[in-house]
């Protein structure tokens, strides 16, 4: 599975049973100088059936398709996950 920012049209790959996504070093994916991202910002699982969900891990606000994440939810092919007010990323299962 792969993101795609809209900040830098960088892909980042979603790997392993979890992937953090934040500032902190912990992160697999990690925005070093983003001020609106949160050291633990949101986490990625993979089950056995290879579906993702994210969960938030912050008090920011984060929206999957316009609808505020509240806690987990599980992810489509083409998902739009916005962080924050300036960051985008778009969700995408990679064919084998």
């Amino acid at each position: 599975a792969t993101l795609m920012a809209s900040v830098d049209e960088t892909l980042y790959d979603i790997s392993g049973p979890r992937t953090m996504l934040g500032t902190g070093t912990a992160c697999q994916i990690r925005f070093s100088e983003l001020s609106t991202i949160a050291e633990e910002h949101i986490l990625f699982d993979i089950d056995d059936d290879n579906k993702v969900t994210a969960t938030l891990l912050t008090d920011q606000e984060v929206y999957i398709n316009g609808k505020r994440l509240l806690h987990t939810r599980q992810l489509q092919s083409g998902d739009e996950i916005q962080l924050a007010p300036d960051i985008k990323m778009i969700f995408n299962y990679l064919e084998d």
